[in-house]
């Protein structure tokens, strides 16, 4: 299963909370912007791109349809006025 959907993190405090959220779950998570992509899991890897103008997550799951929408049940307050995308 791979799930798309954008994201604005404006702190450097929402950055590494998204990354603990991660880290909550076993399937992998991407963030995204432009040409970049780093392990949404590592503080170090969000924390070294913009995210304050929006980003791109990418979702790739072999895990139930459950864990994925709770997941992004778990991060909704950050895709705050975005587009939800499947």
């Amino acid at each position: 299963m791979t799930k798309q959907f954008d994201v604005k993190l404006n702190t450097q405090r929402e950055q590494v909370d998204f990354a603990r959220i991660c880290n909550k779950y076993s399937f992998d998570i991407l963030l995204c912007k432009g040409s970049y992509e780093v392990d949404a899991k590592s503080i170090l890897g969000i924390c070294s791109m913009d995210t304050s103008e929006g980003c791109h997550v990418k979702i790739h799951a072999l895990s139930t349809d459950s864990q994925v929408e709770k997941f992004v049940d778990d991060v909704k307050e950050y895709m705050n006025g975005w587009e939800r995308r499947s």
